[in-house]
């Protein structure tokens, strides 16, 4: 007996076809173009559908899990049996300072500490060397055992990894650390984590090196070769970059120039007697999460299909094809305003790294742009990460978005362009020959410009900076720390601290150059700090500032809220100088109804730009209208109405304001094209509407109010 099938209510219904969605979408759009209104693209031009089917997407699951190409994950089980490494940044200068909140939050909940070099030790030198007033800045500032014994305390290496960015000092930190565990008489098999050592980087960043290229490559070999024997649960090359993200770069650039540093690593090293397995083994990638939730867990699991590819290709071991990476919160978006807002953007950036499957994450506090981050902060940022574990779940599910046709269509084709970004590179001599040329900063710079216009034309929404901001508002602030107390302090304890020591660097800088090979430049420079000579001591061994720095053009540090903030701040200097915002009159006209959504859209177009807006509940005649707008303190008027009255009302309007305020600076809400001759012709001098450049107005706006720039 066959059995009968069972009817659901579904059943009832047919399926809608592509072809019915389309065209109601056709009705929707009134003759408008398809691809304009709802195709949106990329920085890297790679168009986003409205909709995907799965007979459209090229991305087809044809791996799972813990295989080749790994692009689901590197592991079989993901996160699952020990979760992501949960880590956070610390920038205290001081090391004691350092140590107790890295002590406080290792007790609740951390499990990996970030943490970068001052300038002047990742340059290389002493705090006694500072004659720029740069000590703490940028970082904890060690020069010597004493201060790593004073930053680590009560740390224990075994329960925690460390991420370490010594900047320019890759070996020299590298040894002091080392030197640090032998004399605390910690096992080397405890320290676990990974150390960015990328003359890249620094090269692209700074736009030189304090040493050549090939001694910089010549310190990367040493830590990769020492280590791999030595330390086997710490990986010392990092690949940054978070540096190409925080200029502005696109995707395809991170995703291009990743995969361009690690096969030229692996080149220059093998030149230096290191296997290419023994390189590939230590290389972590270091990249920043963005706003684009789905674009950057795509990034992510496209990075692990390239990588792998390449090193398979190379003929390496499976384990080695898998990737590290650990990702970190953009500082590119952040803003200074609204800083709360920060926590939104860091939530949706740390849960795109958890989703991609990123083995560590590192969530920034909500202030830490605006300086060292208070206790709270750092705790809210520790526990977003901690909420999408604990109560999201976020370890227990693998891959949630494999399968999505938009996001494997998505992965696919960033990994496309970026395998062409990538041989391009490759075509033009490799990643070091186009930094050093300037080629890739200046390509990172067109990106960024057309980002920064987006932003400009709000394209591309900022919350709380372009829009929807909060007038009157003051600024974030961090903690306060007196920089120039600390390095007179610091250049007062590195002299004791030499004076009471006899080492002489003079012999050793020639004996170390004389012949190279990566054991020996090690221990030469590991011996001489367990001489305790100090970081700048070190480098100065290596050979660091003994030849003339070669420049290049820079990468531009710049956010993208910056212009704006920029904005905000020469408008609290205003009020300071003269007691009162910049402000603009309204001038509405009519009942509620007739005025409102353009008086709205005028608060909100000039409110970015620090003004105050003056508004009313509507004139009822031309005259009113007249003798408030003359009797107004603002330089800047805006009138509010609708296309169908401006005819009857702008010319009289605006002529007669003008010849009593010729001085003010008369603005329309909307841009009536047919009339937008004889409205300038009466007195208006500008137009807002929605195709308006909204940050070039408001410098306009800013001169014209008397602001100073």
């Amino acid at each position: 007996m066959v059995k009968k099938k069972q009817q659901t209510l579904l059943d009832e219904f047919s399926v809608p076809s592509y072809e019915e969605w389309l065209s109601l979408v056709e009705k929707q759009l009134k003759g408008a173009p398809f691809d304009k209104k709802l195709v949106t693209k990329t920085a890297e031009g790679i168009p986003i559908q409205p909709i995907y089917r799965k007979k459209e997407g090229t991305g087809k699951i044809n791996s799972i899990p813990g295989s080749f190409p790994f692009t689901r994950h590197a592991n079989a089980t993901g996160n699952l049996e020990s979760g992501w490494e949960v880590s956070q940044e610390f920038v205290y200068p001081e090391p004691d300072m350092f140590n107790q909140a890295v002590v406080h939050d290792l007790n609740r909940g951390l499990t990996s500490v970030s943490f970068s070099l001052d300038h002047v030790g990742g340059l290389g030198h002493d705090p006694d060397m500072d004659r720029e007033g740069h000590t703490g800045k940028g970082g904890l500032s060690l020069a010597t055992r004493a201060d790593l014994t004073a930053a680590f305390k009560n740390i224990h290496f075994a329960d925690v990894s460390l991420q370490v960015n010594p900047r320019q000092s890759y070996l020299a930190f590298f040894c002091l650390l080392i030197d640090y565990l032998d004399s605390q008489k910690i096992s080397k098999d405890s320290l676990k984590g990974n150390m960015i050592s990328d003359p890249f980087a620094q090269l692209a960043v700074n736009g030189g090196l304090n040493c050549s290229l090939d001694k910089a490559v010549d310190e990367v070999a040493a830590c990769v070769a020492w280590s791999t024997e030595n330390t086997p649960n710490f990986r010392s090359l990092g690949i940054d970059l978070t540096v190409y993200e925080s200029a502005g770069a696109s995707a395809v650039q991170e995703l291009s120039v990743a995969i361009a540093a690690g096969v030229e690593y692996m080149r220059l090293l093998q030149d230096r007697g290191v296997e290419l397995e023994t390189t590939a083994n230590n290389i972590v990638f270091h990249f920043a999460m963005g706003s684009d939730f789905f674009l950057n867990i795509a990034k992510i699991r496209a990075a692990r299909k390239l990588w792998a590819t390449v090193i398979k290709t190379c003929g390496c071991s499976e384990p080695v094809q898998r990737m590290r990476i650990h990702a970190g919160t953009s500082s590119y978006n952040k803003t200074l305003f609204d800083p709360h807002v920060n926590l939104l953007r860091a939530t949706t950036e740390a849960y795109s790294a958890v989703l991609s499957g990123c083995d560590s994450v590192c969530v920034a506090p909500f202030d830490s742009i605006s300086g060292m981050p208070e206790e709270l902060s750092r705790r809210i940022s520790r526990n977003i990460q901690i909420i999408l574990k604990e109560e999201c779940h976020g370890h227990r599910i693998i891959d949630p978005g494999g399968g999505a046709w938009f996001l494997e269509e998505l992965t696919n084709r960033l990994a496309e362009f970026s395998w062409s970004g990538f041989q391009e590179i490759e075509k033009q001599g490799g990643l070091s020959q186009i930094l050093l040329e300037g080629k890739l900063q200046q390509q990172v710079a067109e990106v960024a410009e057309s980002k920064k216009a987006d932003v400009g034309s709000r394209k591309q929404v900022i919350v709380g900076t372009n829009m929807y901001s909060v007038q009157g508002e003051t600024p974030q602030s961090g903690s306060e720390f007196d920089y120039r107390a600390f390095r007179d302090k610091r250049h007062s304890e590195l002299n004791q601290y030499k004076s009471s020591r006899s080492f002489s660097t003079k012999s050793t800088v020639f004996d170390i150059s004389e012949e190279f090979s990566p054991a020996r430049m090690m221990e030469t420079v590991l011996n001489l700090a367990r001489q305790e000579a100090t970081i700048g001591q070190l480098n100065e061994v290596l050979g660091h500032g003994t030849e003339s720095c070669f420049t290049t053009k820079s990468l531009d540090k710049n956010r993208l809220a910056t212009d704006y903030e920029k904005l905000r701040q020469n408008a609290d200097a205003f009020k300071k100088e003269t007691g009162d915002w910049p402000q603009v009159f309204l001038v509405n006209m009519g009942p509620l109804k007739q005025h409102k959504a353009r008086a709205d859209f005028s608060s909100g177009f000039v409110e970015p730009g620090g003004f105050q807006v003056i508004a009313n509940q509507g004139f009822d005649s031309v005259q009113s209208a007249v003798d408030a707008t003359i009797a107004t303190k603002a330089k800047i008027a805006v009138i509010c109405s609708t296309d169908e009255t401006y005819p009857d009302l702008v010319p009289e309007i605006a002529k007669k304001v003008k010849t009593a305020r010729p001085d003010m600076t008369l603005v329309l809400a909307g841009f009536p094209k047919d009339h937008a001759e004889a409205f300038k012709a009466a007195g208006i001098d500008e137009f807002i509407h929605l195709k308006a450049n909204n940050l070039d107005l408001l410098r306009l706006f800013h001169q014209k109010a008397g602001v100073q720039p």
